[in-house]
């Protein structure tokens, strides 16, 4: 037989226990605290799941924020402090909405660096994502001959269509051929799905080189229209952790 409320609490006063009883005004209070509480749980358990998929480069800094960054290093001082805070300005506006990030120029000269420091200060309030674009690529040729590969890249690139804020690493680093006969189709299916969503992409080629290589409609979905969510780092010497 199923037991009352109020077999319980005799049951309690049985074994020497005063039980309270809550009002309904201190329940409400109470199951809210709850609900906030589980649901940061969940919330952080969602953003651990993005993020232990990312893939990192071995020599890259994870935990990169703008307080690592350091002009200094720099021949061109100024240049350095302007690139960093137009990162960080972008990164302001990208809290409250959505919108593509591309950090162009030549190796070495802090662009990835500069994406994981905007990516780690958004996970603060959204999901973020770090992928490799040769780590990508170089899984999804596995992929063909491996189921075992095969149901990762899928997970993968579901994911990455997901997630609130997808870094994309080294864009244009595939040869032109891969671009046209396998590239671009990844790119161009998980671009498409991230229409209201927030993608930085780091590349070394320039967006001209970088419409040159990929078709118009993944270009279209990637590159930022809004020149101002641009930033070159030509200029800036080749800097390893910058």
């Amino acid at each position: 037989m199923e037991r009352t409320t109020a077999d319980w609490t005799a049951e309690l006063k049985r074994r020497g226990l005063e039980p309270r009883v809550l009002t309904p005004e201190e329940r409400e209070v109470k199951e809210k605290a709850e609900s906030i509480k589980y649901t940061a749980m969940f919330e952080k358990q969602r953003r651990e799941r993005y993020m232990a998929n990312s893939s990192f480069p071995d020599s890259i800094n994870k935990h990169f924020t703008f307080k690592n960054w350091m002009p200094d290093k720099q021949k061109d001082v100024l240049k350095a402090q302007q690139i960093a805070r137009s990162a960080l300005d972008l990164t302001r506006e990208l809290k409250e909405s959505n919108f593509n990030v591309l950090f162009f120029g030549s190796a070495g000269a802090g662009k990835t660096s500069l994406a994981i420091a905007m990516m780690n200060e958004l996970a603060k309030s959204k999901t973020t994502m770090f992928v490799s674009m040769i780590e990508w690529l170089a899984m999804k040729y596995q992929s063909f001959s491996d189921d075992r590969v095969s149901n990762q890249v899928y997970g993968l690139e579901q994911m990455m269509k997901e997630v609130d804020v997808l870094v994309l690493d080294d864009l244009g680093k595939d040869s032109q051929r891969e671009a046209k006969e396998t590239a671009a189709k990844m790119l161009f299916q998980v671009a498409n799905a991230r229409t209201e969503k927030t993608t930085i992409i780091t590349t070394n080629n320039n967006p001209k080189e970088l419409g040159e290589k990929y078709d118009v409609a993944t270009i279209s979905r990637l590159i930022p229209k809004n020149a101002a969510h641009i930033i070159s780092t030509n200029g800036l010497k080749d800097v390893r952790e910058v």
